[in-house]
């Protein structure tokens, strides 16, 4: 069989791993997102894109958010997230018409789907400790395994383990004006600093609250100590639809 051939295959059909799960192992509360009986769930990698208007929108706020004091621009970037509508704020709105047009530029999002992904669960020879299974497609002939799939799953003590350290767990809920729509579940995190680096390493794992989607995001990031000098970083998030398939396409507008 050609290389392309066997990657339609596993794109086009479930896929079973070489090692199919015991049936009374469950990899903690991981499973009630992923699989982990032997087979594999498909999805793809996706991401936002905004529009002029919203792009325009922004640099009034931009605009706005320079007039401010000291304090009040700190307090902002405290607090702003790039990947969540803002809440009414008169400081950033001189008033409820010009938020509406912001908001409505906000709602004008796209979440664009790119690369093809598989993905499941499989016990390792450790006791309650479990790996990441995956494939995504990086061209039509060629797949390969994505970064999270370098670290362990203890579901005894509910951390994930990379060769930085562990990530522990807290719950976490993301509201309805969150790019990707509001979810919930929860994020690992590691920090971790040295004389050579900063260190931050992330893993969510989330549903949509309207059931349609599951989520998993990685995100790594490692800077020079004390300062924003970047020596590497990487993040994707990956949507499985929970019902069928062809969920996992979102039309423009839709999350």
């Amino acid at each position: 069989m050609k290389v392309a051939s066997f990657l339609y295959a596993m794109f086009a059909a479930p896929v079973v791993l070489a090692s199919v799960a015991v049936a009374q192992d469950k990899p903690g509360l991981l499973a009630d997102y992923l699989p982990y009986d032997g087979t594999m769930i498909r999805g793809s990698s996706v991401r936002v894109i905004h529009d002029a208007s919203y792009n325009a929108e922004l640099q009034k706020l931009v605009a706005k958010i320079n007039t401010l004091s000291d304090d009040k621009k700190r307090e902002f970037a405290e607090k702003a997230d790039p990947n969540t509508a803002l809440d009414f704020n008169p400081e950033y709105w001189s008033s409820q018409e010009d938020y509406r047009k912001y908001l409505d530029a906000w709602n004008k999002l796209q979440v664009v789907a790119t690369n093809d992904v598989a993905l499941g669960l499989q016990k390792t020879e450790q006791p309650d400790v479990w790996e990441v299974f995956s494939m995504t497609r990086v061209s039509q002939d060629r797949a390969m395994p994505l970064t999270i799939s370098a670290l362990k799953y203890d579901a005894k003590r509910n951390v994930w383990v990379s060769n930085n350290g562990e990530l522990t767990a807290q719950d976490i809920a993301l509201p309805d004006r969150f790019c990707l729509g509001a979810q919930r579940g929860t994020e690992w995190t590691l920090k971790s600093e040295s004389a050579l680096s900063s260190i931050v390493e992330t893993v969510r794992v989330t549903k949509s609250t309207d059931g349609r989607f599951v989520y998993l995001h990685y995100m790594f990031t490692e800077k020079l100590p004390g300062s924003n000098a970047m020596i590497g970083q990487g993040a994707y998030v990956l949507r499985f639809p929970v019902v069928s398939a062809a969920a996992s396409l979102s039309k423009p507008g839709e999350k």
